[in-house]
């Protein structure tokens, strides 16, 4: 999958370090990266979705250093901070983005990244349900706002993927704490 390659460059010397996938639906990014890890988190708000990870875990070598778990990211906090937090196509469905977030900076170690992958502002985009995604600009103003630095933002004009049935670029930000 190209996001999965888009994303790897931002995760090397990683073994020692720990990742959290927030909003990992069936772990399809996770699962990629979680050998890379000393120890992977993945949450999803979804009972089947966290299901069918620990399905694909059941077998897998990885079964030892991955934990996945139904968690509301939106409503409930983790006590544990982690190096990478990872969130693929996930905020465009948080109605409070910037409470999202604040979060997500909470959930990283001192000099952790935050790696977040999403769609571009599509104003053709109308749904009450999502975000038409989002300008990149303003975002990282809000990274910014929450205590984000070294931001670094690459959007990606040769993944379009459907939003809402119409072809959207994709953005990743790698932010540290």
């Amino acid at each position: 999958m190209k996001i999965r390659n888009k994303i790897r460059p931002y995760l090397k010397n990683s073994e020692a370090m720990t990742l959290l996938e927030v909003g990992c639906g069936t772990g399809l990014i996770g699962l990629e990266f979680a050998s890379l890890f000393q120890r992977t988190l993945l949450l999803d708000g979804s009972s089947d979705m966290i299901a069918c990870v620990q399905e694909k875990l059941k077998d897998s070598a990885l079964a030892g250093n991955v934990e996945a778990l139904v968690l509301d990211f939106e409503q409930e906090r983790l006590s544990e901070t982690f190096d990478v937090v990872l969130v693929v196509q996930v905020l465009l469905h948080i109605q409070d983005s910037r409470e999202m977030l604040a979060r997500l900076y909470d959930s990283l170690k001192p000099g952790g990244r935050l790696i977040l992958v999403d769609y571009t502002r599509n104003n053709a985009v109308k749904s009450a349900l999502i975000h038409p995604g989002f300008d990149v600009g303003v975002l990282l103003d809000e990274l910014k706002n929450t205590g984000f630095s070294a931001s670094e933002c690459v959007v990606l004009s040769d993944l379009r993927e459907p939003l809402m049935g119409l072809p959207t670029p994709l953005f990743l930000i790698c932010a540290e704490r």
